[in-house]
């Protein structure tokens, strides 16, 4: 009996879907039907996710400390460690979780009733891009951990739209995600997704800089806690405008990216005392030109 439910999830993840994908690849490749994992393993996968929050806690509580939010928002909450880690990095922030899974909204509900945050976060069965456009400009912090890869890629950047037009003015949008390297688990995890139903595939770190820039976010370079070179974003010279009014700012932390060129317009920074800093690219959106949230 194995009684620590990661390890126990890792089995179920890794001899199951993880593994189904080349058991069922030939008829993957003749044209058959695309996989379910996503739609039907949503628990399990939840469950896996806590072998990440090491990676990701760190640098969260860095961006709630330097956020200091009121309202924060988890975007595909999972099994809600990280919005229980935002909420116990901001002591007077109450919190929103979505996610489209019912078996992991409730898992979300346990995490919070089981280290305290019961009262300050709730968690709503929905997809962002379906909440009431009256919460508009509601959330200091928004994050987006381990999700990008799920929507098709023709729909990311409207996301990443939507949801900076979730942030209040000053609010900070930061994204965790895996990327399309020729690392072995990327390109396992790439060909697992594309294998589902749907368009779905793993993004690359320029892809991703577009998608922040078609949101209005214009990117700019924060630290990271992943193994890998660090680039900062090249930016024409010029006087900041004072017209500019408040803005926002999205960050990535990009987990895979440990080898190759930084992307298009992109240059590598000073080399630091410690080595293999992780990716993270961070944008700013001027707030004076507000966002459209398109509610269905």
């Amino acid at each position: 009996m194995v009684s620590d439910d990661l390890v126990r999830a890792s089995y179920e993840a890794f001899a199951g879907f993880h593994t189904g994908v080349y058991r069922d690849l030939g008829g993957l490749l003749a044209g058959g039907p695309g996989r379910r994992d996503v739609v039907e393993q949503g628990a399990v996968t939840a469950r896996v996710s806590a072998a990440f929050e090491p990676f990701v806690d760190d640098a969260l509580r860095e961006v709630v400390a330097e956020a200091s939010p009121r309202m924060v928002l988890d975007v595909g909450c999972g099994a809600g460690l990280q919005l229980a880690t935002m909420l116990e990095a901001a002591p007077g922030a109450e919190g929103l979780g979505v996610d489209t899974d019912e078996a992991a909204a409730a898992l979300v509900r346990r995490t919070l009733d089981g280290r305290g945050l019961g009262g300050r976060g709730r968690v709503l069965r929905t997809d962002v891009r379906d909440l009431p456009v009256e919460t508009a400009g509601s959330f200091d912090l928004a994050l987006v951990a381990n999700v990008v890869y799920y929507v098709p890629a023709e729909e990311r950047a409207a996301l990443l739209t939507g949801i900076g037009a979730l942030l209040a003015p000053g609010g900070t949008l930061l994204i965790v995600t895996t990327v399309a390297t020729p690392q072995l688990f990327s390109r396992h995890f790439d060909l697992l997704l594309r294998a589902q139903e749907g368009d779905v595939s793993l993004p690359d770190a320029a892809s991703l800089v577009t998608g922040l820039r078609r949101a209005g976010l214009l990117p700019a370079s924060r630290g990271g806690s992943r193994p890998g070179p660090r680039w900062s974003p090249w930016q024409p010279p010029g006087p900041a405008d004072p017209q500019a009014g408040p803005t926002s700012r999205a960050t990535i932390s990009a987990e895979s990216i440990t080898s190759g060129s930084p992307p298009p317009g992109w240059a590598e920074p000073p080399t630091r005392n410690s080595p293999g800093t992780g990716e993270a690219f961070a944008g700013r959106r001027n707030a004076a030109r507000p966002p459209l949230l398109e509610v269905p």
